[in-house]
Formats: C-alpha cells, structure tokens, sequence
C-alpha cells in the first residue's frame, strides 16, 4: 500500500516536473552568454525523479531489517535508510536511464537535430568550459546591459554626424541601456527623436562592440558600436553614410558566426522565434556537433569502439582539411558565402564538407592585387603560405590556436612555442640581439604575421593569417589563382579535395548575382547563369525573380506581359525581395486592380517590415483608390517606424492639415 503512494507521488512529481519545464520552454529568456538549456535541466530532474522512485521501492532482497505488520498480515520487507547504499546506487543509475530516455525528445525541444547546450557540456568538462568561456568566441554575444561598454556607460555618450546632419546618443535607464537617434530644428527643438532599448550586445570586445535592438520579432542592428582601440562610440559600420536608423534587419548569415544557436523563422529575412537565441555565445556544439548522442552514450558509459569515441565529433581527430572547414564556417567571411540549394546555415555539421551546405567563391586575383584583407580571411592567406604548402595538408588552424584557451598573458611566448614545434631557433636568420631588442622582444608572429589595419571596418586590426619571410614578401597571385578548381571564372575555395568539382546552377547564379551589381565584368556570367537556371531551376522564386526584372528591362526582351507574370508567380512562393512586392502592386494598381496591389504590399510588409517603400507605396495606392483615412493612418505609422524620413514627416503633415480642413 506504501510502495503504491509513493510510486503515485513520484508519478505526479514527474508529471509535474515535464509540465514546468514545458512552460519554462516557452517563456525562457537567454540569461548568459552560454546558457543553461531548461529541457535539459528538466531531463535530469525528470531522469533523477524516475530513479528516486526505484530507490523507494522495497529491496529485491531482505536486509534483515523488516517492520512489524498490523495483527493478521503478513510481515513485508521494509528499506532501511542507513543500509540501502547500494539501492540509492541502483535508482542512479535507473536515474541515468531516465535521462536518457528523455535527452532525446528533451534536445528537439532545445533546439533541433540533438543540440543540448553547453552547460549540459560542462557537467563532464568544466574545465574546458571554464576557459572556453573567457575566449573571444565564448563570449561573442550577451546581454546589452551586460557588455562592459554599456556597463561603463554613466552618463549619455553623444555621437554627430556631420554628413548626416544626425545626432546619436546611447544611455542608461533603469531598466536598461538606450541608443538614440534625432535630428534638431534651428531653434534646438528636436525635429524627431527614435530611442530604441537595446537587446544583445555583439562581439567579444576585442576590437568592438555592436549592438541589437529586438522589435516585433525582429532584430535590428542599432547605428553606434563601441570600439576598443580608440575607446569610443561611433558609428557602426555601414552606418557612417547612409540614415537608415534603426531598420537595418540582422540576417540568418549574420547571427550565424556570433551565436550558439540562432532561432531565425525561414526565409531568414531578420525575423526570429522568442527568445532568438537558444544559446547565445558561441559554444561547444558550433564545433563538436549536437551532443544529445554523446551525453546519451557516456551516460551510460556505452564503450568505445576502436579508441575514439563516434558519438560526438572531436575536430582534432580529423583530416586536417575538414577541420579546417569548421573554422571556414566563419572565418572566411568577405569572400562571397553561397548557401547551397535547400540548405539554411543552421544545416552545417563539423565534420562533414562545409561545401554540402555553403560554396565559398572568390574572384581571381588582377597581377596588381597584392593585398588581400585580413578580415575573417584566415584560412585562404594561411593556405597560401609556405609553411602550409610545405605541411602538404598536415598543418590545420589548430596547428597553432587551441579553441578552449585563448593567452592573455605572454601572448608571444605562447605563439613563438607554436613556432618551435616545427622549427628551431636557429631557422630565424635574424641575429638574437636584434630580436631581443625589439618590442616585444623574440616576437615570431610579430615579424612573420604582422597585424593590419581592416579597412571596412574602422578603427580595428586583425592578425595576417599569410605566414611571410618579410612584411614586404610579394602575394603569390598566380598561386591564388591556381590552387582551386576554377567555376566560370570564381575561384571555388572550399572545392572537396580528390572530388570533381560539381557546382548546382542554382548556386552559381546566386553568385553572380551579388557580383555583377558591383562589377559590370560580370554581367556576361550573371546572364547566363539566368538562362541556366531558367531550364533548371524556373519556379524558384529567385529566378523568377531576376527574370521578371529582366523582362522588365530595356533592351530586346523587354517583355512587360512575362515580367508580369513571373513576378505574380514570384511573390506567391515567397520571393524575398522587397522590390518584387513593390512592383507588382505598382503593376496591379496601372491596372485598376488596386485590392490587389494592396493585399501584395500588406504581405511584403508582413515580410519585411523594416522596407519603408512598400509603405510609401500603400500610401499612394490608398491615396488612388481614395481610401483617405487609411492612407493617413499608414503615413502615422511610416513616420512612426521612419522618424528619420524628412520627407514622409513632411508629407504627413500637410496630409493631416488638409484631413483637418477637409473634416475627414
């Protein structure tokens, strides 16, 4: 009768247990920059629950320990507490069996594919996870109110604009840290003002700082960035030319390299699920793979066939060169990223060729082009270098870095002892004195990978990857060009070795189509990549896409009556382009079909909300099918979202002035 009361409560325990972490799930909020996964940490109160209840059942054998029974009932084994050890071991391990048997569906609802977390990492491998965690990838997103620049922050930091004519300030509140930006009227009134709280700090701090705001399910990078070199805030990036205030969207690529693991809702146009991040630093798994199998095998100790542990990837336990591609991932990020047909960034796993899920292309080297940026272009200058083309695929990025630790201290000790393991002292020609004259004294990858200044990027400098005998050594251009299968013309740097180098039509047309806007020697290509994937590929919404602006062109196949058609197909599979939406409906309205045109921009709004044209169009076709009030309404809420727009500021104003006059 006990052992049924206790087994019930245990039940309900259990059931208690699998709803409160249901509920947790759905309203978690990402609280450090490698966060617990709450399924998770219910799968081991849930597990620990299930081998409780085994604990408490009577013992399969009699302890000499037995309780009294009631006059006329038979006497029944009764557990001691004091002489059950080896029973608490036994409900461990049921303990154990429970959290397997819950780690798999626990990892679905974490994420996908068996993701844990990396603090599910850490109950084995706190050491690793300890340091990892001061490394630049560790802490490569948190908080905003958690970054040193926003804690360091007293009083409001004010930033001008001169070519803007725009004034942005970031400060503090109570409940958090605040960019802002506006624009002042002659008599120092504001003539608008846009504060917006920020949500997610980006970057470790090393040469800067960015920052997120989170609105309506997007994100959004916010216009000022902290930047470590010269201890200040300025513009971000992109931001120093053009007023787009705070509607620039972060994109699935962006995130991709700066999280753990980013929740983007497909097509991956900036908008993400609640919170948007399941893990917010980079963590264990962005290089290891999902570890549900592993935890679920070492948990209860399954063996080990043949010395090395199948269940979870250990980079330094492969080929060199799909090593190599985990770091590729983001670590060449300039060169021109492809995503592959069907695949979304969230598809790659360390392990396999990054080429599955991503080409990477680049163009071919001019014979005057000997300065390669070293912005997140390691792996090329490193493979152009002669102590990699000497390794003869050997040396790998973890050569030289260890991912977990990243020095602090006796940084060029470190990297010159890096140095040592292939060469001697004596391969430096340079006399010891000179070397230890220098400052820093015997500083290797000082002479031999100087630091460069990154021009997109202002105010920082990153490491030469290229190992050179001189700073001056000439870029081996020819080399650059040869080394890697050649794709119409790009140069395909994450080819898979010792396979024939087959490139979908689909892939090569999306490359084109970034270059040939920049680069008008790339229009041939663009072309007839287009009419390749006109055969291949023709409902996908891309290609419908760049046929209907093609058709849309002038010139021989100019064709209104295709483009029309092509961009109605477009839009109905989803087309991600703001100007599809836009000009359909401008098609639809020419046509006295304005219902239509607007039920075409309320969907690319839907979409794309940060895209003020189709606003600006829905106005004007409400403004056409006379529609008076709910053309001032979407010119409030343009204004609303745009404060900025000088223009649609304006125009609101003599709108509402006429609205009064007229009495509408």
């Amino acid at each position: 009768m006990e052992q049924e009361v206790i087994d019930k409560l245990l039940a309900i325990v259990a059931q208690t247990l699998v709803s409160a972490v249901s509920r947790l799930v759905s309203a978690r909020q990402a609280e450090s920059p490698m966060s617990l996964s709450f399924p998770t940490f219910g799968t081991l109160l849930v597990g620990q629950a299930l081998g409780l209840r085994r604990a408490l059942r009577p013992a399969p054998r009699d302890l000499n320990n037995t309780r009294t029974a009631r006059p006329g009932v038979a006497r029944r084994p009764w557990i001691c507490p004091t002489k059950t050890k080896w029973h608490w071991a036994v409900g461990l391990r049921h303990g154990v069996w429970g959290i397997v048997a819950f780690i798999l569906p626990a990892s679905v609802a974490y994420g996908a594919s068996g993701y844990v977390g990396s603090k599910v990492c850490a109950g084995c491998h706190m050491n690793v996870y300890r340091t990892f965690s001061k490394t630049d990838m560790g802490r490569s997103l948190s908080l905003a109110s958690n970054s040193e620049p926003a804690v360091r922050v007293k009083q409001s930091v004010v930033v001008h604009n001169e070519k803007l004519d725009r004034y942005f300030d970031v400060h503090k509140a109570s409940d958090g840290i605040y960019q802002s930006e506006y624009q002042l009227n002659a008599d120092g009134s504001d003539a608008f003002r846009n504060t917006q709280k920020l949500a997610y700090a980006i970057g470790s701090g090393r040469n800067g700082t960015g920052y997120l705001v989170e609105r309506g399910g997007f994100l959004f990078e916010a216009p000022l960035s902290y930047y470590s070199r010269t201890g200040a805030w300025a513009m971000s990036p992109g931001f120093e030319e053009a007023d787009v205030g705070f509607n620039r969207p972060v994109l699935e690529g962006c995130v991709a390299c700066h999280s753990g693991l980013a929740e983007p809702v497909p097509p991956g146009v900036g908008e993400y699920r609640n919170p948007p991040f399941k893990q917010m630093a980079i963590g264990c798994e962005n290089c290891h793979g999902p570890g549900a199998l592993h935890v679920a095998e070492r948990s209860h100790q399954a063996p080990v066939h043949g010395g090395s542990d199948r269940s979870i990837v250990n980079p330094a336990k492969l080929d060199p060169w799909l090593a190599d591609n985990i770091c590729m991932k983001c670590h060449q990020g300039t060169a021109l990223r492809i995503l592959q047909p069907g695949k979304s960034y969230h598809d790659f796993r360390p392990g396999t060729p990054l080429n599955e899920t991503m080409a990477i292309f680049a163009a071919p080297l001019g014979r005057d082009e000997a300065n390669v940026s070293p912005l997140l272009e390691h792996f090329t200058l490193m493979s152009l270098s002669k102590c990699y083309i000497a390794m003869k695929g050997r040396m790998s990025c973890l050569t030289c870095h260890d991912p977990h630790v990243q020095p602090e201290a006796n940084t060029v000790e470190y990297f010159r002892n890096k140095c040592l393991t292939c060469h001697v002292e004596a391969s430096c020609k340079l006399p010891l004195s000179t070397r230890q004259s220098q400052s820093p004294s015997n500083d290797c990858a000082g002479c031999h990978m100087p630091k460069r200044s990154v021009t997109i990027i202002a105010h920082s400098v990153l490491t030469d990857h290229r190992i050179v005998k001189t700073k001056d050594q000439p870029f081996p251009t020819a080399l650059f060009n040869s080394s890697k299968p050649l794709q119409s013309g790009l140069i395909h740097l994450n080819a898979v070795p010792g396979r024939i180098d087959r490139i979908p039509a689909l892939t090569l047309f999306r490359a084109f189509a970034e270059l040939a806007p920049k680069d008008a020697a790339y229009r041939p290509n663009y072309l007839q990549s287009l009419d390749e994937v006109a055969r291949t590929d023709a409902d996908h919404p891309e290609v419908l896409s760049a046929l209907a602006w093609m058709h849309l062109a002038d010139g021989p196949r100019h064709d209104e009556t295709k483009a029309f058609d092509e961009l109605s197909r477009a839009v109905a599979g989803g087309t991600t382009r703001a100007a599809d939406y836009e000009k359909l409906a401008d098609l639809l309205s020419k046509s006295a079909r304005r219902s239509e045109a607007i039920s075409v921009l309320e969907k690319g709004i839907k979409l794309a909300p940060s895209e003020e044209r189709l606003y600006k169009k829905l106005s004007l076709i409400y403004i056409s099918d006379r529609q008076y009030g709910k053309a001032l309404e979407t010119m409030r809420g343009t204004v609303q979202l745009f404060p900025e727009d000088g223009f649609m500021r304006e125009l609101l104003r003599k709108a509402e002035q006429g609205s009064a006059i007229s009495g509408r």
